[in-house]
């Protein structure tokens, strides 16, 4: 493995690399250095600016891949399964542009808002209680 100082365009490549999560062990395959060199590299604070600035574009790729998945199901869409399948595949990349953001992936503040907003609902009736 090369012994020579890190350029830019490693540092760069190592930020976003590590944006994605990759490990440094798998870096250092890549981009043919020393693990040590690049864990050492991802401790420098201009690289660490790096990792967040590559984070949260990725972050908003994934917000707007969301969005459109969301935005692509129609009523007639959702009568297939296909429209699972993208309900699905939105969920995740929201999941992933959270992760990415640090933020929550936890959907129990979505449920109780979900719940705060819904109708009241009448009183279910006991089982026992009524006639079968």
């Amino acid at each position: 493995m090369a012994n020579k100082r890190l350029n830019n365009l490693e540092r760069q490549q190592i930020a976003i690399l590590a944006a994605q999560g990759i490990t440094p062990h798998a870096m250092s395959k890549d981009l043919g250095r020393d693990e040590k060199t690049i864990s050492k590299a991802l401790k420098e604070p201009e690289v660490m600016v790096l990792v967040e600035e590559a984070r949260g574009k990725l972050a908003d790729v994934y917000e707007s891949t969301a969005r459109r998945m969301l935005a692509s199901i129609t009523d007639a869409d959702i009568l297939k399964i296909n429209a699972y399948q993208r309900t699905v595949a939105s969920g995740i990349a929201t999941d992933k542009m959270r992760l990415l953001r640090g933020e929550s992936t936890s959907n129990q503040s979505i449920f109780f808002r979900i719940v705060a907003e819904a109708p009241d609902l009448p009183p279910e009736e006991d089982e026992q209680a009524s006639p079968k």
